[in-house]
């Protein structure tokens, strides 16, 4: 009878698909990384712009995952008045969504460590961009009646690139950390003893 395959086998078998798994993960989160950083960079240096002039601001909320205890999505959803070629539009605009905990706020690491609370940033925004407000927006050139709010300031718009890249190069040490385990837990199995002796049946 064949040698049952050791515990240490298992467990390196185990990590391995892991590994795999998220280093496809991190793979997935470079592509999207590289269509969004071409998306964002054909909307700022292709895309034409207007003057439009805000109608209302809200600060919208939501709980997507609150079953799970999870935390709220904030955003600012604007309705502005704009033409082009003489052709009036309404539209109504969404900011970039920033998800906190429970607490609404969450922590950023960049130059420095800062906590923020987007409920009030977002508010503070709409306070200083009250209804007759005018934004230069950009709008899909084959599309007038979509603009966007790219390229207006960080707080309406975050850019997702570096989030994404980061999120790609966690996957990514993390499936190379599994892989290394697996490859230690695999050569331990092969040493002499790696293998328990299963007497014959």
């Amino acid at each position: 009878m064949d040698d049952a395959p050791s515990n240490p086998t298992r467990a390196s078998g185990a990590l391995t698909l892991t590994a795999y798994f998220l280093a496809f993960c991190a793979v997935l989160l470079g592509v999207a990384a590289v269509a969004r950083r071409h998306h964002r960079n054909r909307v700022l240096g292709q895309w034409p712009t207007t003057e439009a002039t805000i109608q209302s601001c809200d600060v919208n909320r939501d709980y997507p995952f609150q079953e799970d205890g999870g935390g709220i999505v904030f955003w600012i959803a604007c309705k502005v008045a704009y033409a082009v070629a003489d052709q009036p539009y309404t539209a109504t605009l969404k900011s970039t969504q920033r998800h906190t905990g429970r607490s609404r706020t969450y922590i950023t690491f960049g130059g420095s460590i800062a906590t923020v609370h987007p409920e009030a940033l977002f508010r503070g925004w709409i306070r200083r961009h009250p209804p007759g407000t005018t934004l230069t927006l950009r709008y899909d050139p084959s599309d007038p009646s979509a603009p966007t709010f790219v390229g207006v300031d960080r707080v309406v718009d975050v850019d997702p690139v570096p989030g994404t890249v980061t999120g790609a190069l966690v996957f990514a040490g993390i499936a190379v950390g599994f892989a290394v385990l697996a490859l230690v837990l695999a050569r331990r199995s092969a040493l002499p003893g790696g293998r328990r002796e299963v007497a014959p049946a």
